[in-house]
């Protein structure tokens, strides 16, 4: 694996100097703590519902930021969504799997 650090080390900027003003990424890194968890997008009809937030909460235990609100963004989100309460989100309910 140590022969690919060199590689991606050159990709990576690579891949940035590609991103148009308009182009969302995310950086990933496993060799540490995650400082953001968020669920981010131009695209209304790609909003996530709560069922793609919940398995984000055990990450965002971890997290110093974490941005999970695509769910209060929809018209109407699944039967035993995720409740949030001011800056808190709540575990999902057992429903919430089906």
């Amino acid at each position: 694996m140590s022969d690919v650090w060199p590689w991606l080390r050159r990709a990576a900027p690579a891949f940035a100097r590609t991103l148009g003003p308009l182009d969302l990424a995310k950086v990933v890194t496993f060799s540490g703590p995650a400082y953001m968890i968020q669920d981010f997008t131009r695209d209304p009809e790609a909003i996530a519902t709560s069922l793609a937030m919940a398995p984000a909460m055990l990450l965002a235990q971890r997290a110093r930021v974490v941005d999970l609100d695509g769910p209060l963004l929809l018209a109407r989100d699944r039967p035993n969504g995720l409740r949030y309460e001011d800056s808190r989100v709540h575990p999902a309910v057992p429903a919430l799997w089906g």
